[in-house]
């Protein structure tokens, strides 16, 4: 366990490009959970908790890469002025909970690449974007809802932004805040509460019970990723009148260690809806998980996916189960670590070769992920090469081009068994990588789905273009 806390104030000097208030770096490889301590308790996380964070060009940068998406809890910090960005988190899980971010003149509030973390009780200012999401990001600002409960794991946050959105998507992701007791206001009504890409298997965006502006009409565009097609918007407001709060029936209290615990209230299903056979195994692998019962939610997840390969979830389930298959990999024992990874990666690949995947792109980068963690270098190393070189969203490309240099200094430093002696030269480069992908069945059909995809975005351009 990480723990940053006991009230410490970080003051940075007001000249601010070259200062950070707290930076940590992973790209080590394995299971993030390790080996626990036999008096341990408490499941693993990294706590930054109790601080204030004042100047310099950002207050957090939490960077992950390869195998890691470690889980954070980043509880009850103030976060006042900074030149760029408050909060920026790569491959991270976990939470943001009972921050506040109190300037409305950083630019950018929250910045998350490729995390799913779960935001609650967070007030967020900022003058242009409070949340900015960049790859395939999944973060949740909602209760789910399991046996007749809301499980407050997220919302009830209030993003403010003076000259920008509120939330921006600038990939394919999702952001989750049906019955969300969040508050969005906007100081300029050109701008959106929530605006950007989303996911291709979503028909329909769900935003109930929630605030935009003081009142229960949101300002929001979605396109679907790859399309014209504007995401229609489920809104209306039950019990929420942006000021109250759900009343609590109980608690699920989790032993952090260090003396630390943490809450998530529970209260009474308003919905008054019927979940579907889909939502309700989605919902309760999830409750599986947050109890710590892995096995059982990957039975349920897996049993989710296999039923419905467009289903709205896809990548959340996907994210879940890597989470589960992290969260039991605490033995010492090599042996099992690899039969461990190895089943998930034999799930994926063959839900990618029978077309039955629903979310390529997130089966790929778990697939890397696996791989980097029983340490087969080489295929983690070429699996990023082709999401470096041929995936159609540039912040995804981007990632993957970070997480092969990093690979690659494992690789040259003796960690994967020497050096590869990789030429320099582009054209070599492209030249060896398309051989690698031509020679193996599961890389050559993915590259024809990012193929498709790209050509798909061309042709989306191409006639916005025309009708300019």
């Amino acid at each position: 366990m990480l723990l940053f806390t006991g009230n410490l104030r970080l003051h940075l000097p007001p000249i601010p490009l070259k200062y950070i208030g707290l930076y940590l770096k992973n790209n080590s490889t394995g299971g993030a959970a390790g080996e626990p301590e036999e008096s341990e308790q408490s499941p693993y996380s990294l706590n930054i908790i109790n601080n204030t964070f004042t100047n310099g060009c950002a207050s957090i940068i939490l960077a992950n890469y390869l195998s890691n998406v470690l889980p954070y809890s980043v509880t009850r910090n103030v976060f006042n002025n900074t030149a760029s960005v408050n909060f920026i988190g790569i491959q991270i899980s976990g939470k943001i909970k009972n921050n506040s971010f109190t300037s409305s003149n950083v630019p950018l509030g929250i910045h998350l690449v490729n995390s799913h973390p779960d935001l609650y009780n967070n007030i967020v200012n900022s003058k242009d974007v409070s949340l900015h999401l960049a790859g395939l990001c999944n973060p949740n600002l909602a209760p789910y809802i399991f046996e007749g409960n809301m499980i407050w794991t997220g919302g009830k946050n209030s993003l403010d932004s003076d000259e920008g959105d509120n939330v921006q998507l600038s990939s394919a992701g999702k952001i989750l805040t049906d019955w969300g007791n969040n508050n969005f206001s906007v100081s300029d009504s050109t701008n959106y509460h929530i605006y950007g890409w989303m996911d291709s298997s979503i028909n329909s965006y769900y935003a109930r019970d929630n605030c935009w502006n003081s009142s229960d009409v949101p300002i929001i565009s979605l396109t679907k990723n790859n399309s014209s097609f504007i995401v229609p918007i489920v809104y209306y407001n039950l019990g929420y009148n942006c000021v109250t709060e759900a009343n609590a029936t109980g608690w699920n209290i989790t032993n952090m260690g260090n003396g630390i615990y943490d809450s998530v209230k529970l209260s009474y299903d308003i919905t008054g809806e019927e979940l579907s056979d889909l939502d309700q195994l989605y919902y309760m692998g999830e409750s599986y998980f947050t109890s710590g019962n892995y096995p059982n939610a990957i039975t349920t997840l897996k049993s989710l996916v296999d039923s419905e390969d467009s289903y709205s979830y896809h990548s959340h389930c996907f994210v879940l189960l890597y989470d589960c298959y992290v969260s039991l990999d605490t033995s010492a024992d090599e042996s099992y670590t690899i039969d461990l990874y190895t089943d998930l990666i034999d799930y994926l690949e063959n839900k990618i070769e029978l077309e039955d995947c629903g979310d390529v792109d997130m089966a790929m980068v778990i697939i890397a992920q696996c791989y980097a963690n029983i340490e087969e270098y080489t295929y983690t190393s070429n699996t990023y090469e082709l999401l470096a070189l041929y995936h159609p969203d540039p912040n995804i490309r981007l990632l993957a081009s970070w997480n092969y240099e990093e690979i690659q200094d494992l690789i040259n430093s003796g960690s994967g068994g020497g050096n590869q002696n990789i030429e320099v030269n582009e054209y070599k480069l492209i030249e060896r990588i398309e051989k690698i992908i031509n020679d193996d069945p599961l890389m050559s059909k993915v590259k024809k789905v990012f193929d498709n995809e790209q050509k798909k975005n061309w042709k989306y351009l191409i006639s916005k273009l025309k009708n300019q």
